[in-house]
């Protein structure tokens, strides 16, 4: 059985190997990665409309893209503390 491994003794039925699991983890990141850059890129080509209907200087849709990269930055930080907080309590705080 290469996919999955049965511990004894901790009520686990089966936890995927890290070997099988490397793969889906990369793709994860590089997919997550790729949504990141065509979000802002989405920004980007939105600000000139943005900026006419806000009325707004150049310093100013400057601050817009700006603020919108930190709001971003920001969530992903708190999502990946709150799925390392997620892992460490389903998988008891043991380390792998």
């Amino acid at each position: 059985m290469t996919g999955a491994r049965a511990e004894s003794g901790s009520g686990n039925a089966a936890v995927l190997s890290t070997q099988s699991a490397k793969p889906f983890v990369v793709l994860t990141a590089i997919l997550a990665s790729s949504l990141a850059f065509i979000d802002n890129t989405v920004v980007v080509v939105a600000l000139p409309r943005m900026r006419e209907s806000l009325d707004a200087s150049l310093a100013q849709a400057q601050w817009i893209t700006n603020a919108y990269a930190l709001t971003l930055s920001a969530f992903l930080l708190l999502g990946g503390a709150a799925g390392g907080a997620l892992e460490r309590r389903v998988s008891g705080g043991r380390l792998r």
